[in-house]
């Protein structure tokens, strides 16, 4: 593309993204108009030209979809942040519930629930509460979480040692890398590794 040829395109490009922005009612007539009207000496046919040439309508269908796409998936992702928190927050007011139900327990003759139907409640306000922030609700949920990756990651550590060559330091290696992986996993141990 020659120097004169990309000032051409600038200038096009130019005056479409007024174009884009002139909205729904928007018009190659009004544009000539906008422009002229600011001090632009240009005709309408090279602004048709210019239409025809860079393909205004495709870029503005393009341009209008994606902006459409990116706002519905905004609204979306906010949707369901709000979603989250507004679950979180009744998870907690279920648990702030039963706790206060708890401790009017402790005082004789002051219950509106039973024990029951306050342990019921605690137990739907945490499950509540840490669906909302996308944690484990069930104990085999809460084991597939540490367990999975700690699994993952010690089958990553024997691809990875079964390229050395030296038995011993391989066998080190590996017993040195799942006890790092355990201690990530659950905490440190007292025990050395073999």
């Amino acid at each position: 593309m020659s120097l004169n040829q990309t000032s051409v395109k600038q200038k096009a490009d130019s005056f479409f993204y007024i174009y884009l922005m002139m909205g729904e009612d928007r018009s190659l007539t009004k544009l000539h108009e906008i422009l002229t009207n600011t001090g632009l000496t240009i005709t309408l046919a090279s602004l048709k030209h210019y239409s025809t040439h860079y393909d205004w309508q495709l870029r503005l269908e393009e341009t209008t979809a994606h902006l459409q796409a990116h706002t519905t998936t905004e609204r979306a992702a906010s949707t369901i942040i709000k979603m989250n928190d507004s679950q979180a927050k009744l998870g907690t007011a279920f648990q702030a519930l039963a706790r206060e139900n708890i401790i009017k327990n402790l005082i004789p003759n002051f219950t509106t629930l039973t024990p029951r139907d306050t342990a019921y409640l605690a137990d739907v306000g945490v499950k509540l509460e840490r669906l909302a922030r996308g944690e484990a609700t069930t104990r085999q949920e809460v084991v597939n979480s540490l367990v999975s990756p700690m699994v993952f990651n010690i089958i990553n550590l024997y691809q990875q040692v079964n390229m050395i060559d030296d038995v011993e330091r391989r066998q080190q290696e590996f017993a040195l890398g799942c006890q790092a992986i355990l201690e990530q996993t659950v905490g440190p141990t007292d025990e050395q590794p073999i």
